[in-house]
């Protein structure tokens, strides 16, 4: 709810880059993957909660698995069996970085796998859009669909004492992140609209592998700044599953 209140900008920007596509059927099928979008990331931060901020992160990039089956369903893009051997090994990743020991699997499990079908099915209808549309509109009519999600939360009298009461240096940070996201979406819809969107999902999967770094960085640093497990074999076990993922993905792709 907080970034969303910066997202007007965004769509000032993307009307700055070019003519907005007004055809109906790109409105509202734009406006309906935004509005799921928007309410997935309620199963993310959920998982939050429930899970280590590495973990969550390398459940939330399985996702080309689901783009994978759902285009060779809807864009007839058709597996080999070297593919289905990176499927296997993506749901290895999962049980890797998922079991805790005693037959406990983590509890954000569940919330991430439905984050990522989500995820999935609107990364392909984006493809399926943008045969038809530019990558821009579609980003216009995404955003506004989630601004006008996040603007409904606000009926929550909750929500809205927080966001009264949010810091200044909130506010600058909230910012930053905000214009990086648009970045981010726009080479991201700039490189589905000019290649196979299994290929540009793929590139997505390092992420868990940075954060990794950047947390073990910041561990060094400060050790109270994040609540995370990163001891040595903990810190392998991560980067093991991090790798399958990545690996067998690619083998998705090549």
């Amino acid at each position: 709810i907080f970034l969303a209140i910066f997202y007007p900008l965004h769509l000032v920007i993307l009307s700055l880059i070019g003519g907005i596509d007004m055809n109906i059927i790109t409105i509202t099928i734009s406006l309906f993957t935004g509005i799921a979008m928007s309410f997935s990331y309620l199963l993310f931060m959920r998982s939050l909660i429930l899970e280590e901020l590495s973990r969550v992160s390398i459940l939330g990039y399985i996702h080309p698995l689901f783009v994978a089956i759902l285009a060779y369903l809807f864009l007839e893009e058709s597996l080999t069996l070297l593919e289905y051997c990176g499927i296997v090994m993506i749901v290895i990743s999962i049980v890797i970085i998922s079991y805790k020991g005693s037959l406990k699997i983590s509890r954000a499990l569940m919330p991430m796998l439905l984050f990522n079908i989500i995820l999935a099915v609107k990364s392909v209808i984006a493809k399926y859009l943008l045969f038809s549309t530019d990558y821009w509109s579609y980003l216009f009519w995404f955003m506004l669909g989630l601004i006008l999600s996040r603007s409904i939360l606000l009926i929550n009298k909750e929500y809205r004492s927080i966001l009264s009461n949010i810091d200044k240096r909130l506010i600058m940070y909230g910012f930053t992140i905000s214009i990086l996201f648009l970045i981010a979406n726009l080479a991201f819809y700039y490189a589905i609209s000019l290649t196979f969107v299994s290929l540009v999902v793929t590139v997505s999967t390092i992420e868990p592998l940075i954060i990794l770094l950047i947390i073990y960085i910041i561990d060094k640093i400060r050790r109270d700044f994040i609540n995370e497990d990163i001891a040595n074999k903990i810190l392998i076990h991560k980067v093991i599953a991090s790798l399958l993922v990545i690996f067998g993905i690619y083998i998705l792709t090549i």
